[in-house]
């Protein structure tokens, strides 16, 4: 396996599936949510690059010097609780500054959007005549569906995910609520917080 290099500063823009993690990257990418790229330290004066786990081997030949880094803690070996397998999580350890910034959003929504996006994909498709990448898309998705539609697993998700970034020691790390996210991020304190989505409203949307 090639060695990964990260360039610089990463910060990870991670949450389950479809809870609006490439919104937000975009965002930020663009200038926009200012409170958020203020509390996370993000100025777009300097370069930034948006690299996605799946195309994590990108890390080799970025000269970025700020990396947003977008994960899905759905991805097969998260959620199978073997991290330590996931070649996209090494880029982690050798990044020069390091923080998280996590995002909330309510299960109902969540799982509203992913339902969405299965359509989608696997629809795109069958309308190109790729049944074989259907059926995998479709097997895949329904794979992670109940990571995203149960919140006993999805909460499950979220606090291996605060265990796991705990063991960089004292990097920064913002939670991101969907409800709040014209007013910026707040600092995660603890690595097992109290689920609040109950208190989400239904309709909530990053």
């Amino acid at each position: 396996m090639t060695e990964a290099r990260a360039s610089g500063r990463v910060i990870v823009i991670a949450g389950p599936a479809c809870c609006g993690k490439s919104t937000v990257g975009r965002s930020l990418m663009g200038g926009g949510m200012p409170h958020v790229a203020e509390a996370i330290g993000l100025t777009l004066r300097s370069p930034c690059e948006l690299i996605q786990a799946k195309n994590w081997h990108r890390f080799e030949e970025s000269t970025c010097e700020t990396v947003l880094f977008h994960y899905d803690f759905t991805r097969p070996p998260f959620r199978e609780k073997r991290a330590g397998r996931d070649g996209a999580l090494t880029v982690l350890a050798r990044a020069r500054g390091l923080r998280f910034l996590t995002l909330w959003a309510a299960p109902a929504d969540v799982d509203r959007r992913f339902r969405r996006k299965t359509r989608s994909v696997v629809g795109g498709h069958i309308n190109r005549f790729e049944i074989r990448l259907a059926w995998r898309a479709f097997r895949e998705m329904r794979r992670k569906r109940p990571f995203v539609a149960r919140r006993d697993l999805m909460w499950d998700s979220y606090l291996r995910w605060f265990e796991f970034t705990s063991t960089f020691g004292p990097c920064p790390h913002w939670i991101l609520r969907s409800d709040r996210a014209d007013d910026g991020p707040t600092p995660l304190t603890g690595t097992k917080p109290a689920p609040f989505w109950d208190a989400l409203p239904s309709g909530s949307a990053i």
